[in-house]
């Protein structure tokens, strides 16, 4: 056998065991409740962290909104294991805004875990909302998956939900910042695991 053809199967075989490991390794995302992994639908309530406001401005940093009052609502949807776990948000608010803000669609939202934590990437998909801003009225969307921030889990107590995220805001604002900083009211004790 010549040297190339050594050299080209020694390379293919690393690459098949490379493959192989990465197929073994890959994570999954589970949702845990007080340190109890949960097999079932999990329903999940949040609210604007008292104190704080939610924000809505632009990459240069114009606040074009602001609300210092903010729920949401929903449930984990099967397969409650998996890459990510997903739900629907039944509700969602914004409220006690300076400007008009109107829900058309509260969307989707994916939680994918972040290794070595007990915290996960939060995905928002389909979400849409016209907001009121000193640029105009707006629309505003996370389209097919934005990451929109982080669930800081916690074993005891409340969660945690950190918002921060470039969404599209349409042809005037194509890439606005919202950020703000959710408690997890329900259910206690709410993290991410493997």
């Amino acid at each position: 056998m010549t040297y190339s053809k050594i050299l080209g199967l020694t390379a293919m075989s690393a690459m098949a065991l490379m493959a192989l490991v990465s197929v073994n390794t890959a994570s999954a995302t589970t949702l845990e409740v007080g340190g109890t992994t949960k097999n079932e639908s999990v329903s999940i309530a949040i609210s604007l962290k008292s104190e704080t406001s939610g924000n809505l401005k632009t990459t240069a940093g114009a606040i074009q909104n602001t609300c210092t009052e903010s729920t949401g609502e929903g449930s984990t949807n099967s397969p409650f294991t998996g890459e990510v776990v997903a739900g629907g948000n039944s509700s969602s608010g914004l409220n006690n805004c300076t400007r008009a803000v109107t829900v058309h669609n509260p969307g989707k939202v994916e939680v994918e875990w972040r290794s070595e934590t007990t915290d996960g990437t939060v995905i928002s998909k389909e979400a849409e909302v016209t907001t009121g801003s000193i640029l105009g009225t707006l629309k505003c969307t996370t389209g097919k998956g934005t990451d929109v921030g982080l669930l800081t889990g916690v074993s005891e107590g409340d969660a945690t939900m950190h918002i921060n995220a470039i969404v599209d805001c349409g042809f005037v604002l194509p890439s606005a910042i919202l950020s703000a900083t959710y408690t997890v009211t329900s259910p206690e004790g709410l993290g991410v695991s493997s």
